[in-house]
């Protein structure tokens, strides 16, 4: 089943440059094809002998970026990061790089190498990573920008990823979590019906008995000021 899915993906990669079809040399293009299509099943079952040579056939191959992922992915712990600044340089925009770039960003999360982690992140992630980068920025003492991302994360209407907890333990410890703040949140949570974060942020707040009697309120009656 996995190889079934491999060869529509690899279908599906090369209906995404129609024009090769019009080219001249449709013939070399076919042999392409084909080694793109033995390459990519080598690399799969770790025939690096037999990967690299094909590999080298497909230098000005418009998938070989593809072919590059395919190898990387699963030898993160063995490439360099040199090697990595080129493969996403290379092929940036393409979702195998973006794809190839969260792997990257988790393994050096994981390792705290918050450095590196700050290098290598770019575009848009989701919460999880953007919670290890203000931690990253917390880790090597970019303290203002770190404060910028923490209020980013903390004013939304729900429950943040688990990620997020150093960050605010952090921000707590700082100041930066100011009594405006928690309340702006409260009512974000109000509004978007969270009652029970919203029960949870109120302990939190001065008046804390008033903030979470208005929970109660908006839970009974859902008047959301």
């Amino acid at each position: 089943m996995k190889y079934i899915c491999h060869a529509l993906l690899i279908g599906l990669l090369a209906s995404i440059f129609p024009t090769l079809a019009l080219s001249a040399d449709s013939e070399q293009l076919a042999k392409q094809r084909q080694l793109f299509k033995q390459a990519s099943n080598a690399v799969q079952t770790n025939q690096l002998n037999v990967f690299r040579p094909l590999r080298a056939q497909l230098a000005d191959y418009p998938l070989a970026g593809y072919l590059d992922y395919l190898y990387l992915q699963h030898r993160l712990s063995q490439v360099s990061e040199q090697t990595l600044r080129e493969f996403f340089a290379e092929n940036e925009g393409t979702f195998y790089a973006d794809r190839l770039r969260a792997s990257w960003l988790d393994r050096l999360a994981a390792q705290k190498a918050w450095s590196s982690y700050l290098e290598f992140y770019q575009g848009t992630q989701p919460a999880s990573r953007q919670c290890l980068k203000a931690q990253a920025l917390i880790a090597t003492g970019n303290q203002a920008r770190a404060q910028e991302m923490f209020e980013q994360l903390w004013l939304v209407n729900q429950s943040q990823h688990d990620n997020c907890d150093p960050v605010f333990q952090h921000a707590s410890r700082e100041g930066w979590l100011t009594d405006d703040l928690r309340w702006q949140r409260l009512m974000l949570t109000l509004r978007a019906q969270q009652f029970s974060l919203a029960k949870f942020l109120a302990r939190a707040v001065n008046n804390s008995s008033e903030a979470e009697a208005g929970c109660n309120a908006g839970r009974v009656f859902m008047k959301i000021p």
